[in-house]
């Protein structure tokens, strides 16, 4: 970028806590700072604050009132405006923030969170909106009943949630202590899920790890936070299964040996991801992944995995359960999809690759014209969204294989899918 986007100041504005949309924006402060730009993160705690200050970003206590926001924006001679939103519709006070400024040469530019374009008022005054994945980006559109392509893409396009390098490669010695740690034994195969409490939580990793032991009787099972009411189902079998519960952890450093550590990821969300920083970190961490689509909710882990390369995604409790088997029982196997996976995140969401398109959207917002780099990039979400319907119906196994979990499956995916669509018909009827 030339000398003059260089000086230009950027301030940020994403939630605190330990969740992806805080390293995602952390994740770019701190890289964009590298590059050279004056950033401030409105934050006054969080896990990730210290490491922003270490590396020159301006921590600035953060306020719900319009009129301080006002003030905090002007103060700091904001350029650029960088807020990371759900999407959905609320009483935004950074869009009255910037109305009471009402200064022309200031530019808001969005991260939509869950790939929706609920909130009228944000439609107006966004300059620019980045999804974090293309799936999002696809589905965003799709739930307004519009097509994406090249004639309604406008200011829109994806911007991946970044992926860093790992700090390290873990050692033996390493793998060997947190295994430990957990109670796991070097024999044995250990699945893990990493998250936090939530609606999105299900029992699938549990109901399919109980058929794994039956057949792999090696296998462990580790699940990081599920909601009280699905830790208690799990808590009185979890000794005889061999299934080790845990509390969150906000000790990255802890959780990206995990991911070195353990074998393979299982990650059921009800709802789907966005974007799904666990399964990128499996993935980066060279773990093959089995998942599930969720055609009905988010569904970027479709676009993650690629079926049968890096990981294997599932329709049904029993399909999960077989191929957590296959990797359990083959080595080969882990390996071949691991590596596959980790060069797949690599090059899809590499944090430079991705910093490269955010400066192309600061330069588009700042210039009025798109670069090269931010064309290609659309270009290749056009591509993608020929794609996704078939990726979402693209399974592990074949239907033909077990016609009653397909029919079973199958019905279920009808359902939620039918109640999805009539929420946002609604929605979309609301909005009208």
């Amino acid at each position: 970028m030339g000398s003059m986007l260089k000086n230009t100041k950027i301030l940020i504005f994403a939630a605190d806590g330990i969740g992806g949309t805080e390293k995602c924006a952390s994740l770019f402060a701190r890289e964009l700072t590298r590059r050279g730009y004056q950033v401030g993160y409105v934050s006054n705690h969080g896990p990730r604050v210290m490491l922003m200050k270490e590396e020159g970003v301006k921590i600035i206590q953060p306020s719900d009132n319009s009129e301080e926001i006002a003030i905090m924006i002007s103060r700091f001679g904001a350029n650029i405006v960088h807020q990371h939103v759900s999407g959905y519709q609320l009483n935004n006070p950074i869009y009255k923030a910037l109305l009471l400024i009402n200064d022309p040469r200031i530019k808001l530019i969005e991260t939509n969170i869950f790939g929706r374009f609920e909130d009228p008022v944000g439609l107006e005054l966004v300059d620019y909106r980045m999804f974090v994945s293309a799936a999002s980006a696809v589905q965003a559109f799709r739930r307004i009943g519009r097509k994406l392509s090249a004639a309604s893409l406008g200011n829109n396009i994806m911007v991946y949630n970044p992926m860093p390098a790992f700090a390290s490669t873990v050692n033996r010695d390493e793998m060997s202590a947190i295994r430990r740690e957990l109670g796991v034994r070097e024999d044995e195969i250990l699945f893990y899920r990493i998250g936090q409490p939530g609606h999105k939580w299900t029992e699938w990793e549990f109901e399919a790890f109980k058929l794994i032991k039956k057949q792999a009787p090696k296998s462990r099972l580790l699940l990081m936070e599920p909601p009280p009411e699905l830790w208690s189902k799990i808590e009185p079998a979890a000794d005889s299964l061999g299934i080790i519960l845990m509390k969150a952890s906000s000790d990255f450093t802890w959780l990206e040996i995990l991911n070195q550590s353990a074998d393979i990821s299982i990650h059921a969300s009800a709802w789907g991801e966005s974007f799904g920083y666990t399964i990128a970190e499996a993935m980066l961490a060279g773990r093959p992944v089995i998942s599930r689509s969720t055609p009905w909710g988010d569904n970027a882990q479709v676009e993650l995995i690629e079926n049968g390369k890096t990981g294997f995604i599932c329709c049904s409790v029993h399909e999960m359960a077989r191929r957590g088997i296959d990797l359990a029982c083959s080595q080969k196997l882990r390996e071949n999809l691991g590596e596959a996976g980790r060069a797949r995140i690599q090059s899809l969401a590499g944090l430079e690759q991705e910093t490269d398109v955010l400066e192309a959207v600061i330069e588009a917002v700042t210039t009025k014209s798109k670069n090269q780099l931010l064309l290609d990039r659309e270009q290749s979400l056009y591509k993608f969204a020929l794609s996704f319907v078939r990726r979402e119906f693209t399974f592990s196994e074949p239907l033909t294989t077990n016609l009653w979990n397909a029919a079973t499956a199958l019905l279920y995916i009808g359902y939620k899918s039918a109640r999805s669509w009539i929420r946002n018909l609604k929605g979309r009827y609301l909005a009208s």
